[in-house]
Parts: C-alpha cells; sequence; structure tokens
C-alpha cells in the first residue's frame, strides 16, 4: 500500500519552515524550505507616516490615521506568500496531506486566507509556534502529533 505524502508547516508572523515528506520515524523527504518576512519590526512596518490632511476651509491641518492595521496586512501579505508556496508545491510535488503548526493568530490567517485546494489537505492543526525547534526536533515533534494516538502525543 502506497504511503500517504504529507508535508507540514509551522510558522509565525516572520518565518515559515516547510516539512516536505514528513514520515513516521521523524524523517523527511528533503530538505525544509524555510521562507522569511522582510518586517521584522512594528517600526519597519509603519516608517511610512499615513501624513496629514487639510480642512476645506480655513488653514486647519490635522494628521491622518492608518486606514487599516498595518501590521495585520503584513502578517496577511506574508501568510499569502506561504499559501502560494503550498499551492505551487502541491502542483509540482504531489502532496496528498497538510499539517499546520502555527501561534494563534497566524492559525487564524491561515485558515481564512487558504484556498479550498490547499484548505482540503489540512488534516491537523496545531495553535502552537515550533520556529524555536531545532530541523531534527521540529521533526520528530511534528511525526509525533501526527502519528501517536491523540491522548499520548507530546509537544516538545
Amino acid at each position: 500500500m502506497k504511503e500517504t505524502i504529507i508535508w507540514a508547516v509551522a510558522l509565525n508572523s516572520e518565518t515559515a519552515r516547510i516539512l516536505r515528506g514528513i514520515h513516521r520515524d521523524g524523517r523527511a523527504d528533503a530538505a525544509e524550505i524555510e521562507l522569511h518576512d522582510g518586517h521584522h519590526h512594528l517600526r519597519d512596518v509603519m516608517s511610512d507616516k499615513p501624513g496629514r490632511s487639510f480642512a476645506s476651509v480655513g488653514s486647519r491641518r490635522s494628521s491622518m490615521e492608518y486606514a487599516s492595521d498595518p501590521v495585520r496586512d503584513a502578517q496577511r501579505a506574508f501568510v499569502h506568500r506561504v499559501l502560494e508556496r503550498l499551492e505551487a508545491a502541491r502542483r509540482e510535488e504531489g502532496f496528498e496531506q497538510l499539517a499546520v503548526f502555527a501561534s494563534r493568530p497566524m492559525l487564524g490567517l491561515f485558515r481564512q486566507e487558504a484556498q479550498p485546494d490547499i484548505a482540503g489537505t489540512v488534516v491537523r492543526e496545531v495553535a502552537k509556534n515550533l520556529l524555536h525547534l531545532s530541523a531534527q526536533d521540529l521533526r520528530q515533534t511534528v511525526a509525533r502529533t501526527l502519528f501517536e494516538r491523540p491522548d499520548r502525543a507530546t509537544m516538545a
């Protein structure tokens, strides 16, 4: 019987690590793919101030506010990049299932932004940031979470 091809993605607001071909023993078929967001600090995202506006009568000026949350917009853009990379990999390399490990806010964004083709492959979602783990520990933690019985699975 052919083994199901399972990939995993661990992400936070700045980094995503994609594990390709996860197996029960914690090994992966290929090196992980790492993506980074260009905005690491609030000051970088908000460095271009929204400016000032002028009243239509007189010379009164007032500051303008951002039309949306720039930090959330940067996170959403990063999630889009990750999803685009996953979709390309799904088409090219043919993974069948996907596990998602992310902080709660990023997991929510991932759910909101995922198109049906990717959303349909998600078999497990874990609201935990695992990016502090080494490559080997990350693979083993993901494998334990995916393949052990839910009551016995532990998170590192």
